[in-house]
């Protein structure tokens, strides 16, 4: 059994933000819509095109996984890299004795996964010790931080290496990191910078909230995958409460996005070339961060026994492969120079990716003859739409550095603009 008191209160705290995903939707179909009447200031859309993103994603689908059986996109994923399956190794080595301490665990490693994906040099890569063998973008990170995590550089208990703690993460140091990731001292200081900022503000969240991550004094940010798991010993998961609970407690590692008071609302922007006037400026979410999160969390709490419902429900991620894989086949277009450096043409370049990417998972399972339930969107993600996204980075350098730039306008270091295929 979980549950501390504290796990139920962090769930029943989650519910005070309302359905975010429905937000996110009912935010995106505005933007398409008025990109439509072609009222938006910097992001034009040609519907015309969207039949060649359909057959360059059917194409990538058909050649990433020819069998058809395609799992969700997260970071098991990239740990699942070179046919190991790194997690279930570790797992067994460690052998739990709950389905609660390996949720914990689990949770753990993916919300690591998820805050220590910043941008890394094009170039980089990491040899991994136990195999040998070198990976590179997202495979890479998740497997440097699988290796840290497995060695207990993220633990303050000695005796316990497989856990994330407060203490560990504020206090580790720049030696630390850099030799984790394999990163130089001398020439890479903003991406070490970048990490620990990430695993900072990561330990701070979980440490002051002790409402949301505490169990008997014992803080970690996987203690909040323990309370979805308590509640579900008494009622239905759902989509809308897993996302709610990951941003309630995560919100505040996400810095640099609208504020509400004290709130910092995580990937969250003002969009000023609205219509509501100067002083009504629209609040405008994305989740991105929170959202990966939330698809790094759904099998753990499978294992566990936990079935996630109406996961139709969760958007999908407003990164730069996206709006890159948009750009590339002509659907979207920038209506001048001007928005490569404008805060706005970042929103609308995010707002309109999402939405077409809705429209396409829906003509993919047409194509494909399957219902949504069959192929989510987050299977689509996985196996079409972001490694199609991440290839324009090599067949189309001219158009990645424009998405990359107008990405880089928001000038926070958990939002990629760079490659990471």
């Amino acid at each position: 059994m979980p549950s501390s008191k504290s796990d139920e209160k962090q769930y029943e705290a989650s519910l005070s933000l309302f359905s975010p995903a429905t937000r996110i939707t009912q935010s995106v179909n505005r933007f398409l819509a008025d990109a439509d009447r072609k009222a938006l200031a910097y992001v034009e859309m040609h519907r015309e095109f969207l039949p060649k993103v359909l057959d360059l994603v059917e194409t990538t689908i058909q050649n990433t996984y020819p069998d058809f059986q395609i799992p969700p996109f997260s970071c098991w994923r990239h740990l699942e890299a070179g046919g190991h399956d790194r997690w279930a190794m570790l797992a067994a080595a460690r052998r739990f004795e709950t389905p609660e301490e390996m949720l914990i665990c689990a949770a753990d490693l993916a919300v690591l996964c998820s805050v220590l994906n910043v941008d890394l040099a094009t170039d980089w890569c990491f040899r991994e010790p136990a195999t040998g063998e070198t990976w590179r973008g997202r495979e890479g990170q998740a497997i440097a931080v699988l290796s840290m995590f497995s060695s207990g550089a993220f633990s303050a208990v000695p005796s316990e290496p497989l856990r994330a703690d407060p203490y560990a993460l504020i206090t580790m140091n720049p030696d630390e990191i850099a030799a984790g990731f394999q990163l130089n001292m001398g020439s890479c200081q903003a991406e070490i910078s970048s990490l620990l900022t990430g695993l900072k503000r990561l330990g701070e969240t979980a440490g002051l909230q002790p409402d949301v991550f505490g169990h008997e004094n014992d803080q970690r940010p996987g203690r909040l995958a323990a309370a979805l798991y308590g509640r579900a010993l008494r009622d239905d998961i759902d989509a809308d409460h897993l996302l709610n609970a990951i941003l309630n407690g995560f919100s505040p590692v996400w810095p640099g996005g609208a504020v509400k008071g004290n709130q910092v609302l995580g990937d969250t922007w003002e969009y000023f070339s609205s219509d509501l006037g100067a002083e009504k400026q629209d609040l405008i979410p994305f989740h991105l961060p929170a959202l990966e999160i939330a698809y790094n969390f759904i099998e753990p709490l499978a294992w566990a026994g936990v079935e996630v419902k109406t996961l139709s429900n969760l958007p999908g991620l407003a990164n730069l492969e996206h709006a890159a894989l948009f750009l590339h086949c002509g659907v979207l277009s920038l209506k001048t120079p001007e928005a490569l450096g404008a805060h706005d043409a970042t929103i609308e370049l995010r707002a309109l990716s999402l939405g077409l990417l809705r429209e396409l998972a829906d003509l993919i399972c047409l194509r494909f003859e399957v219902s949504t339930d069959t192929l989510p969107l987050m299977c689509i993600q996985e196996a079409g739409t972001l490694p199609a996204g991440a290839a324009v980075f090599e067949r189309d350098p001219e158009t990645w550095a424009k998405a990359s730039k107008i990405f880089s306008s928001g000038n926070v270091s958990w939002l990629s603009s760079r490659a990471q295929a």
